[in-house]
Formats: C-alpha cells, structure tokens, sequence
C-alpha cells in the first residue's frame, strides 16, 4: 500500500487535469453548437438526411481550409505570395498592408518585410472554380473599394523616392560593355 502522500496529485498535476477537463467540455459544447447549426440548415434544406448534409458541410469546409487567406479568413481572391517567406495571401489585404509603407511592408505572419510579390494564378482560378459565389462577390467589392488603386508590397519601390534609376544609352561602338545606371541629375535634395 502507498503512503498518503504518495496517492495525492501535486498542485501542477491537479492543475493540470482541470485544464483537461475545461478543455474538453468546451469542445462538447463547440460540437453541439456546430451539430445543431447543421440541422437547423439542413431543416430549411429540402434535401436528405441531417446525417448526409452534415458530412457534406465537413467535407465542404475540409475542401475551403486550404483556400483561405490567413488575414482576411476568406477564400483567396487574387492571391500573391510574398517573397521570401512564400506565405500566400489576397490582392485585397496586400494592398491595404502595403498602403503606408509599400517598400518596407512586414508579412503579417512571420513579420518578414516583403521584397516583391508573385501573383498564383494557379491557385487564382482554382478558388474561382471551386467558389464561384464567394470569389465574383469579392471581386465586387473589390473593384468598388479604394484599396484596388493602393500598392502591393515590393521594395522595389524605394528607388522612386529618389527619381527612379534609368539606363545609359550606350556608345555605338560599345556593345561589350555592361549597361550603365545612374540617377537622374538635377532632383532635389541630389549633389550633381
């Protein structure tokens, strides 16, 4: 037999088994919530079993998990990915991060400034064929919002605060030469 000591849990052990159990009753009810919104939709939907419309919703919402944006918790909608994180997310949330500060914009995820973006045309059209309704109302109101005239992230953008680099036209006899840049002369605030 163990001694009394023995047998009784330590604070963090009982702390512990607490936190256990207010986990999973919370889950219970976040299942029956779930449980009874699907069979109120499934009550307004003329077709089938509670049972078979719930699977589907699950099967429906597995399918969604991968097309959602991590800012706007929405389906993608002309996503880019940022470079050199690869984290993918809207034009739409790009562009209202980037409104500011457009050459210095962090990724909302991992707080990486964003050096330039590529557009995922792949992934573009299959959230367009997947999710027809919610893609076309985003595409709406995105034409509609003022955030479609602000810029995407890209460090490129740094150069245009001083005029922008342009290129030397070469001399004739020069073809072997590697191009030339330079700033223009006479911007303000330049020495030349």
């Amino acid at each position: 037999m163990l001694p009394h000591a023995e047998r009784r849990m330590s604070k963090r052990e009982k702390k512990r088994v607490k936190y256990l159990r207010r986990r999973q009753r919370r889950r219970e009810v976040w299942r029956q919530g779930q449980l009874q919104e699907s069979q109120q939709s499934s009550t307004g939907n003329a077709s089938g079993s509670s049972s078979g419309s719930s699977s589907e919703e699950e099967e429906g919402a597995g399918e969604r998990e991968g097309y959602i944006c991590a800012v706007c918790l929405d389906v993608y909608f002309s996503p880019y990915m940022c470079h050199p994180c690869n984290h993918i997310f809207c034009e739409p949330c790009l562009r209202t991060l980037a409104r500011n500060s457009p050459a210095n914009t962090p990724c909302p995820l991992c707080r990486t400034v964003i050096t330039h973006v590529f557009f995922q045309k792949e992934l573009n059209q299959t959230a367009r064929t997947f999710f027809p309704k919610e893609y076309l109302s985003r595409k709406q109101n995105f034409q509609k919002a003022s955030c479609a005239k602000w810029p995407l992230p890209s460090c490129r953008k740094l150069f245009h605060i001083f005029g922008g680099f342009q290129r030397q036209p070469a001399a004739s006899g020069q073809t072997s030469a590697p191009p030339r840049w330079r700033l223009p002369a006479g911007q303000p605030g330049l020495p030349g």
